[in-house]
């Protein structure tokens, strides 16, 4: 692995500034791919990935999404019962164009489209290995709103990805006497998380913390007037609790900028709010309630095999 310096570097240059271009005039939106501004992607298949790597993620849904984008290009579409989706052709009955986030605790489309881990589970891990040597594993754990202890980690990961910063917003919503100072201080808990787990990994390996995109924009433009579920949803959420979550990834990046500068593990941070606030109106791979379906997750998937994982990709 790189140093920080330099792997906080490689992923900025995939991440931190693009735009999403269409192949041609004539295109789908969903053929829109990626253009970073400052490197060229290098999109990889299950056969043309580099040398067998474990993937160990950490963190709440936008992490579960990002899980199954991995298990997506390990495996295709397949999916063992508990293994959770990231996104679903508009024809099958539990889409989002059909459904969008399905709300009902106990409906069909919600345990597909999330398996086992979500809300306040805990000790809640999956994990996947594939015939090509790669292993990608997930921890459910979330910090702030009726947090609890991430489930321990047996072995050091070549990467280590976390995904916070909406449910260490969502206690507040962007209400109550001084949400920012709450804010913070489930903010500062989590980093402690990070901490931690970051002191038991080998020098080799490497940990990225990713932020959040911001949806709320995406959702007004494109969902505020669909039918159905998303209708609803698409009011949520209300602009003081984005602004949580917007300055959680500004808290976040300079945590890890902090941290990075004291030595150990390589440490980073991934963007992912350009990517997700320009998404295309795919009803495959939407930017909704901070969670990023389909292409988007895909998106940062082969980013960071680019960026870190095969780091010769990255031209």
């Amino acid at each position: 692995m790189s140093t920080s310096r330099d792997l906080q570097a490689r992923l900025d240059n995939a991440s931190r500034w693009g735009s999403w271009v269409r192949p041609s005039a004539h295109a789908p939106l969903r053929a829109e791919l990626w253009h970073p501004r400052h490197a060229s992607l290098v999109r990889h298949t299950s056969e043309t990935l580099c040398g067998g790597r474990w993937v160990h993620i950490l963190g709440d849904s936008t992490g579960r999404f990002l899980y199954a984008a991995w298990l997506t290009l390990l495996n295709g579409s397949t999916r063992a019962p508990g293994f959770p989706l990231h996104t679903l052709p508009d024809d099958d009955k539990c889409s989002f164009r059909r459904v969008g986030w399905p709300t009902s605790s106990r409906g069909p489309c919600k345990e597909r489209w999330r398996g086992p881990c979500y809300d306040h589970v805990q000790n809640c891990t999956l994990d996947f290995r594939a015939p090509n040597g790669w292993r990608v594993s997930f921890a459910w754990w979330h910090g702030g709103f009726k947090t609890f202890p991430p489930p321990p980690l047996l072995g050091s990961p070549d990467l280590v990805l976390v995904a916070l910063g909406t449910w260490e917003a969502r206690a507040e919503n962007g209400r109550g006497p001084n949400p920012h100072a709450m804010h913070h201080i489930h903010l500062t808990a989590s980093f402690g998380i990070i901490a931690q787990l970051r002191a038991q990994l080998h020098p080799d390996s490497a940990v990225v913390v990713m932020g959040n995109g911001l949806c709320r924009a995406n959702q007004q433009d494109f969902w505020r007037k669909s039918r159905g579920p998303r209708a609803q949803q698409a009011t949520w959420p209300p602009p003081a609790f984005e602004a949580l979550v917007a300055e959680g990834n500004r808290e976040t990046r300079a945590f890890v900028r902090r941290a990075a500068a004291d030595g150990g593990a390589p440490l980073a941070y991934l963007d992912r709010t350009a990517s997700m606030a320009s998404a295309p109106k795919d009803t495959q791979s939407p930017c909704f309630a901070y969670h990023p379906y389909g292409a988007l997750s895909d998106l940062h998937v082969e980013v960071l095999l680019n960026a870190v994982l095969c780091r010769s990709s990255l031209r």
